[in-house]
């Protein structure tokens, strides 16, 4: 970990007291295991872990709000674009990845489960039950973008990625010197026998998956970007 703990250093800043310090910060990128990986952490912070989903890319949320968080906070882990936090440089920063496609269709298939909740993006999914290629190349843009979109990748500290989740557990309990369980599996969408069908289908079709691969281009470019710094 970086030494010392964070201090804020961006607009606003009026002391040493001004702010929380943070130890973590977290972007939780869709159907990645985020839930998980809040919960795992949350056995270490307890409720100095705090949650920050007020800020989600590609939604009506002003991105540009400055952070505001309680004095007790030590981490924060949330959908937000990836440096929003930036300004607190002794954090460690983390993000997990998962290759674009399987994300794609994870994310796709659950929220055609999910209740509308004010999402305008999801509001017009559930009203018009588009397939899922044409989704991806009319609906979406890139997902990745919006969280990543001209940062730079040395913010990281440390990015971890799906298919190696039990080995980046390990590598993240010694790097923050506290256990982070890997048996933890949190928000599992459990689909109904339509939706489960329907996503066989997508996922053991080498058109649609192709189809699906070109259409997530600009995200496997990120995804590649990531990877091949954190091999």
């Amino acid at each position: 970990m970086k030494p010392g703990a964070a201090r804020y250093r961006g607009p606003g800043a009026r002391g040493s007291d001004a702010v929380p310090e943070l130890e973590l910060v977290s972007v939780h990128v869709p159907k990645t295991g985020g839930t998980s990986f809040w919960e795992a952490v949350s056995r270490h912070y307890g409720e100095a872990l705090v949650e920050d989903n007020d800020h989600i890319p590609g939604t009506t949320a002003d991105l540009s709000e400055p952070p505001v968080l309680p004095e007790f906070a030590k981490a924060v882990h949330g959908h937000f674009r990836a440096d929003r936090y930036a300004d607190f440089v002794n954090a460690f920063h983390i993000t997990f990845l998962r290759e674009p496609n399987e994300q794609f269709i994870s994310n796709y298939f659950f929220w055609l489960t999910y209740p509308p909740h004010g999402n305008a993006l999801h509001d017009r999914l559930l009203a018009e039950r588009p397939d899922i290629v044409t989704y991806a190349r009319n609906y979406t843009g890139s997902i990745l973008a919006g969280f990543f979109e001209g940062v730079d990748v040395n913010l990281f500290d440390y990015v971890g990625f799906g298919d190696r989740r039990l080995q980046d557990y390990r590598v993240l309990s010694r790097m923050l010197g506290f256990h982070i369980d890997a048996r933890i599996h949190s928000n599992r969408t459990e689909l109904p026998a339509e939706l489960e069908a329907q996503r066989k289908d997508v996922t053991t079709n080498p058109r649609i998956l192709a189809e699906l691969k070109d259409a997530l281009r600009e995200d496997y470019r990120y995804y590649d970007l990531f990877r091949s710094r954190w091999t």
